[in-house]
């Protein structure tokens, strides 16, 4: 969604801004592999009909109801400002090649969730455990419900999975 009178390319900005943002709060500490596999977790999600269609939609869903936010960072009370330049400076980056559809993590593929490995929500019993990266397990909804939470823009298994996570207009 625009805001009133911004332009697509300072829309496009602001996704990547989000998606940054997730990376560096979600998973500064974690390897650059780590850190993509969260990006691809938030674009699994923008494709997903069970979120938000906008990246920042996704990583923002949730941080007014007292149900709780889908990333910690966004409801802490803390204020989302990146003090580490360098890691701050790689989010950037990895959110602009996720972005543009430069980046697929086949092992990951179509997880939608994940959770440090020191926590145990209820929510992981009800999904498929896919693999962990670092300090993070990454799931999946079962094979039998895929088709039923992921958009008709979902690319064949002939085109690369990345480009259908492309904003559109970016490159």
């Amino acid at each position: 969604m625009n805001f009133k009178g911004e332009t697509e390319v300072e829309y496009q900005a602001r996704q990547r801004r989000c998606l940054a943002t997730a990376i560096y709060f979600e998973a500064r500490g974690e390897s650059k592999r780590g850190q993509l596999a969260v990006a691809q977790v938030v674009m699994n999600r923008v494709r997903s009909t069970l979120y938000p269609d906008t990246i920042c939609g996704v990583v923002y869903q949730g941080q007014r109801r007292r149900t709780g936010c889908q990333f910690s960072f966004t409801c802490d009370g803390i204020a989302d400002v990146p003090r580490d330049k360098v890691m701050w400076r790689q989010a950037n980056l990895l959110a602009r090649q996720v972005t543009k559809g430069d980046t697929w993590l086949g092992d990951i593929g179509y997880a939608t969730n994940y959770h440090a490995n020191y926590v145990k929500p209820r929510w992981r019993r009800e999904m498929s455990r896919i693999k962990q990266v670092g300090k993070h397990i990454f799931y999946r909804v079962r094979a039998k419900q895929i088709n039923d939470v992921l958009s008709d823009d979902v690319p064949s298994t002939k085109e690369s999975p990345a480009r259908g996570l492309a904003l559109s207009g970016s490159g």
